[in-house]
């Protein structure tokens, strides 16, 4: 039996979720189990062979006595924390006082929506069992809801994967145990497959978008679509590079793939593209390893590009991105646009013109950094092994 409890884990049709969960279980030896929020995708893509899994949820009702006791309640208080309770119940009768319980789920506090996670939280601590937020990036405007304020007290540890989310913790948590620990997705290992046809390695150029930067782009949600789709027909148009549209999140109704498949739809020679088949997060970062550059929305593929020393723009949309890229090269600026600013395919253009000018440059930056980062990740395990 393990010393280490994971959960908040969203199951592995979240690719960064998987990359997040598996390097996580390289780096802490000592891992029970995970709770997990879809165990049928992490059996799908393999996660039964390196950790326990176990549902975190269950639906409906233990009793009738249960479904009614619980439907007075709700509709009398309307607060959702009942809600959670019922619907984690699993995972709340299950907390070990022996145990340490690390939250794996690196911006679940970027989304306004972060109750389930207090009310796990505070179930673990009222059993007497530790908790620690491992990874974590956060707006600061979440800080504006005390109850935030106030959960995020109740861990014994928590750890920043980027500086500016490290420093807003230290300045609302000034006595909190809090430390700077890369995303341990820096480690996650590669696997080569045989490219798909029309990926040439050394001349093709990673895409990845995905419909939560759609949706937050300035505009209407077909704005962003209409810009790139333009940008891929200008590298059509005017380089000799193949186009790699890459999804790295595939859960029902938040669907990389889609988003990707409209922008193919509407680029001007398809041959010129070629859409990445869904696979594990390992075969996918193999796949981004192999672009030339890439552009990227997903925190996960484009980290799976930083790690191999891949050239990348980020189309970035909370702190997560904006801060991973001022660790990495001491600025944001030229290596991530905030969708909400963006109202022009000339913002991309000039992005990725930028980047090809200067990706030998970045290629030498990436390759010192990044086993900077990784020996700090072994390093911060020892913060873990402090909690008494």
């Amino acid at each position: 039996m393990g010393k280490y409890i994971l959960y908040s884990h969203a199951g592995s049709k979240n690719h960064g979720c998987e990359a997040l969960l598996r390097t996580s279980c390289m780096v802490i030896k000592d891992v029970d189990k995970v709770y997990s929020g879809s165990v049928e995708a992490d059996e799908k893509y393999g996660l039964q062979k390196i950790v326990s899994i176990r549902a975190d949820k269950e639906e409906g009702f233990d009793s009738w006595v249960h479904e009614i006791l619980y439907r007075i309640k709700y509709t009398i208080l309307k607060d959702d924390r009942i809600y959670f309770k019922n619907l984690y119940r699993r995972f709340i009768k299950e907390i070990d006082p022996n145990k340490i319980y690390i939250s794996i789920g690196g911006d679940n506090y970027c989304y306004h929506f972060s109750g389930w996670l207090e009310v796990l939280n505070r179930a673990i601590n009222k059993r007497n069992a530790k908790s620690v937020l491992w990874g974590c990036s956060i707006n600061e405007d979440e800080f504006d809801d005390q109850n935030v304020l106030a959960d995020l007290k109740q861990y014994t540890l928590i750890t920043a994967r980027e500086s500016l989310t490290y420093n807003t913790l230290k300045k609302y948590l000034p006595n909190g145990n809090v430390r700077f620990v890369p995303d341990t997705a820096f480690l996650l290992p590669v696997i080569n497959k045989e490219l798909p046809k029309g990926f040439i390695e050394g001349n093709t150029v990673g895409l990845n978008v995905s419909p939560i930067v759609q949706n937050n782009c300035c505009g209407d949600n077909n704005q962003l679509l209409l810009y790139i789709v333009e940008l891929v027909n200008y590298l059509i148009k005017k380089t000799n590079y193949q186009i790699a549209l890459i999804p790295h999140v595939v859960f029902d109704g938040n669907d990389d793939r889609e988003v990707l498949k409209s922008i193919q739809n509407q680029c001007m020679n398809s041959e010129r593209t070629v859409l990445i088949q869904d696979d594990n997060c390992m075969v996918l970062k193999g796949i981004i390893s192999r672009c030339e550059v890439f552009i990227g929305a997903r925190t996960h593929a484009t980290i799976a590009a930083y790690s191999t020393c891949v050239p990348t723009l980020v189309m970035g949309y909370s702190v997560k991105s904006r801060g991973i890229a001022k660790d990495l090269f001491g600025t944001e600026e030229n290596y991530v646009i905030p969708v909400q600013k963006l109202n022009s395919s000339r913002q991309l253009i000039e992005g990725f013109e930028w980047l090809e000018q200067n990706k030998k440059k970045i290629r030498m930056l990436l390759e010192s950094k990044v086993e900077e980062y990784k020996n700090k990740i072994f390093e911060g395990v020892s913060y873990l092994e402090d909690i008494e």
